[in-house]
């Protein structure tokens, strides 16, 4: 299942409310607009960490198309 996060409040959905926006217009043509339920702003696609279970809200690795979000992985550099 598809999940998202509110770029806002950082809060999980599963579905996008839409929103018509007439910009002042009394007939069509209108605007639909995709937003999160919690904020009514923007939102992107998330994904569920393969190691801890949380949803993903930052920056994430993907190893073998498994995808680890930033508390479950350590950036080490070989030189150091």
């Amino acid at each position: 299942m598809k999940m998202y996060i509110c770029t806002e409040c950082e809060k999980i959905f599963n579905q996008p409310n839409t929103i018509t926006e007439r910009h002042g217009l009394t007939e069509p043509p209108y605007e639909t607009i995709d937003v999160s339920p919690c904020c009514q702003s923007a939102f992107a696609e998330t994904w569920e960490c393969g190691y801890c279970g949380d949803y993903i809200a930052g920056d994430y690795i993907v190893v073998d198309d498994v995808k680890f979000c930033e508390c479950c992985y350590q950036v080490k550099n070989v030189l150091n």
